[in-house]
This record gives C-alpha cells, sequence and structure tokens, in this order.
C-alpha cells in the first residue's frame, strides 16, 4: 500500500513539474518575439548554434544582433537562459528603450537595475547611482551618499573612457578625412604647434572656450560611442508589477519577470534612423548636434538643440537616459577631447593585428568607397569578464548586463612621431 502512495505521489509531482516547465518554457512568455526553445534547455542550445557562426569569443551583443536578424528585426526579443539566469527581454528599438529608461508613474526613477548589479556594491559603494534606489532625505548618510557617488566616478568612468580613447584612435587611423579634419580644428583653435606642453598652456589659459569650440572632435567622439558603445543599460520588472511597452504598431508586451537589457550594440546601428550608413563611421552627421548630455531644463536651450538634430535624441543612448543615466558623461566626454588634443597631432597610430589596413599593389592604403581604409580584418568587442570560466562555453544575459566590452586582443598599435606638416 505505502508503495503504491509513493508512486502516486510521485507521479503527481512529476505531472506537477512538467506542467510547470511547460508553462515557463513555452507558455510565460510565448507573446514575445523569439526563436524556438527546447522544453529542457531553453534558448541555451539554439543561442549555441548563433555564437558559433562567428568569432568564437564575440561579445554576446554580436550573437543578440544575428538572432534578431533571423526573426526579422522585431523591436524586443526574449532570450531565456533558465536555470542558469532569468530571461531576458532585449531590446533592440530606441522608442521601447526610451520607455524603459523614462520616469513613469508606476516607476518615478525608473525601472530599478538588474539585480546582479551587487556584484559591484562592494566596488562602488551600496548607495552608488549605479546600484541604489534612490535617496528620500537629506540626512547624515547624504555624505556616505555622495562619497559613493565619487567612488563610482574612478573605476567605472576610466574604464569606459579608456576603452572609447582605444576605438577613437582606431577609427582615426583608417579615416584619412576624419583625422585631417580633426588636426585642422586643432591648429585654429591652439595654434599649429602640437607640442603638449604648448596646448597645455593653450587650455590653461582658454580651456573652457576652446574645449566647446572642438565641434568636430565632440562629433568624432559621438560618432565613436555610436558604433562602439563600451556597455549597455539593464533593468528588471518584478513578476506581477505589470510594466508593458508599446511598440510602433499598437502591441503591448509585458515584461515583468524579465532582465530588460537596452541592447545599444543593435540600438546604434538601427538603419530605420542611420539609413544605409548605419555601419559608417561618419562624424559629420552630428555636426550642428554635438551635445552628449541631456539637453536640459531651459525651454530656449531645447529648442535650439532639437532644431538642429538630425536624429533623434533617443536614437543615441550610450549614457543611457532618464532618472538613471550616467553621473559621468560630460565628465567623459571632457576627457576624451582632451586627450585628443593632446596626442592626435603629436602622433600617428597604426593598427596591427586585427583591423590592420589593407594594402594595394603600390603598399599605399586600400581606400575603399565609403572614404575609410579597408582593413584586412575587421576588430570587434569582447566580454571584459565571465561569470563561468572559459572552458564552459556560455555567456548568459546577466554576463553581459553587467559588464562593459573591450576590443578583442586591445586596442594593439604602433605609435610614430608625426613629421611636421
Amino acid at each position: 500500500m505505502f508503495n503504491h502512495l509513493v508512486l502516486a505521489a510521485l507521479s503527481l509531482i512529476t505531472t506537477y513539474l512538467f506542467i510547470q516547465l511547460r508553462y515557463k518554457r513555452l507558455q510565460q512568455f510565448a507573446h514575445l518575439p523569439q526563436l524556438p526553445p527546447s522544453l529542457v534547455w531553453g534558448h541555451m542550445i539554439v543561442y549555441d548554434e548563433f555564437s558559433k557562426r562567428g568569432k568564437k569569443d564575440r561579445h554576446p551583443d554580436l550573437v543578440f544582433d544575428s538572432i534578431n536578424k533571423a526573426l526579422g528585426s522585431p523591436p524586443v526579443m526574449l532570450v531565456d537562459m533558465r536555470p542558469v539566469s532569468k530571461p531576458a527581454a532585449v531590446i533592440t528599438s530606441h522608442d521601447l528603450a526610451e520607455q524603459v529608461a523614462k520616469s513613469s508613474e508606476l516607476f518615478p526613477r525608473s525601472l530599478p537595475k538588474n539585480p546582479c548589479i551587487i556584484d559591484l556594491v562592494h566596488l562602488i559603494g551600496p548607495n552608488s547611482i549605479i546600484s541604489a534606489e534612490g535617496i528620500d532625505d537629506y540626512t547624515p548618510e547624504f555624505l556616505s551618499y555622495t562619497a559613493d557617488q565619487l567612488r563610482s566616478f574612478f573605476p567605472v568612468g576610466h574604464d569606459t573612457t579608456s576603452i572609447l580613447m582605444g576605438w577613437i584612435l582606431y577609427e582615426l587611423s583608417r579615416n584619412p578625412h576624419a583625422l585631417k579634419a580633426v588636426r585642422a580644428e586643432l591648429d585654429e583653435i591652439c595654434g599649429t604647434d602640437p607640442d603638449p606642453a604648448v596646448v597645455r598652456a593653450k587650455l590653461y589659459e582658454g580651456g573652457e572656450d576652446l574645449i566647446r569650440r572642438m565641434t568636430y572632435i565632440s562629433a568624432v567622439i559621438k560618432e565613436t560611442i555610436r558604433l562602439h558603445p563600451p556597455a549597455s543599460t539593464a533593468r528588471y520588472s518584478k513578476p506581477g508589477t505589470g510594466f508593458t511597452v508599446r511598440t510602433a504598431n499598437g502591441e503591448e508586451h509585458c515584461l515583468d519577470g524579465c532582465i530588460i537589457y537596452n541592447c545599444h550594440t543593435i540600438i546604434h546601428r538601427g538603419r530605420s534612423v542611420y539609413g544605409d550608413t548605419a555601419d559608417d563611421f561618419i562624424p559629420e552627421r552630428w555636426l550642428g548636434d554635438t551635445d552628449t548630455s541631456d539637453v536640459g531644463d531651459s525651454l530656449e536651450k531645447r529648442q535650439s538643440v532639437n532644431a538642429n538634430r538630425n536624429f533623434p535624441a533617443i536614437a543615441w543612448r550610450p549614457f543611457e537616459r532618464g532618472p538613471r543615466n550616467c553621473i559621468g558623461q560630460e565628465l567623459a566626454n571632457l576627457e576624451a577631447r582632451i586627450r585628443v588634443a593632446f596626442i592626435i597631432r603629436k602622433h600617428n597610430f597604426v593598427k596591427i593585428g586585427l583591423g590592420e589596413i589593407k594594402r594595394n599593389d603600390n603598399a599605399q592604403p586600400a581606400l575603399g568607397d565609403n572614404g575609410s581604409y579597408r582593413v584586412k580584418e575587421e576588430p570587434y568587442p569582447v566580454s571584459i569578464r565571465r561569470r563561468f570560466p572559459r572552458w564552459i562555453k556560455l555567456t548568459t544575459p546577466e554576463d553581459v548586463t553587467s559588464e562593459n566590452t573591450k576590443p578583442v586582443h586591445g586596442m594593439k598599435m604602433k605609435v610614430k612621431v608625426a613629421s611636421a606638416s
């Protein structure tokens, strides 16, 4: 009799678990565009198949891009890696990304950050704007809050700015028209002597005005970050919250229980915004719209900036937008402009390894139709860290959303002293 009861109980438990598994895999997020999931493995197997179609160490954003194109480029798609991580709603549309980042009645400070951001608390502090959910009262604890913001500036800002500078030097090294324009602008602003001591003296004398006049350099920075965003953002809506996004065709998708990942790599190359040149380095597209921060509260300023914009403001979001945007965005832009001013006329940078320039029969750089030098093989971004050892070939959405990207093999270059013009 007892054995019969045990078998009956096991049958009931097995049936219950099967029904739950079937619901979670095949029904819970069936409303979201996605590849066919495995009942047992979700999207792990199919993700692995897509990852093997390119460089094995490439950043998962590039795998997401391949999956998104295979699905017909929907504005949001599901990647289900349970039980390794929570399911992820990958946002590929700037309109939906704005809905995720902005304030709402449900979330006055916008959606909470991905829970795995807690991994950084030991580095940036529990009150950092990166990890905290806001401070309601200006109490004595506000001093601790302020200190944590400063701690956030140094490790996080240093990392992303150094990655940005690597990509700037790479893009300028293969785009002669942009390099020429940057040097001409610096000659006009700082004088023709490229000596760092001279440039430093000029910046000390009229720094704010001179930096403000670096419009083409700002356009180069903005275009570089568009093509090579150093990070993205991830949020989380708890089950039962009722957070939904609305697509352009009026469809509403509830994203409760998902990591919500604004994938900048895909958003910044959207052809609906940037057209057929979405993958090309064209700083000129930003001239007249080189501001990298929120426009501000001034109505006159908003009208002035919006009148000069060639693209929707929400389609360029490397520092994200809304209440949780990056507190160091202007510092990063300022650092980049000053570094470019110091080094770009004094030195020439020649990429070696991935990204090395092709040469024609006369040993001259081969120029492509888009005005850029052709390269033997394009460099690509990889993840800075992994949750699992390298012998486990799996990167989860939580890994992607808690780390920056870096160029594969770093950014190896030969540096030569530029000849006097």
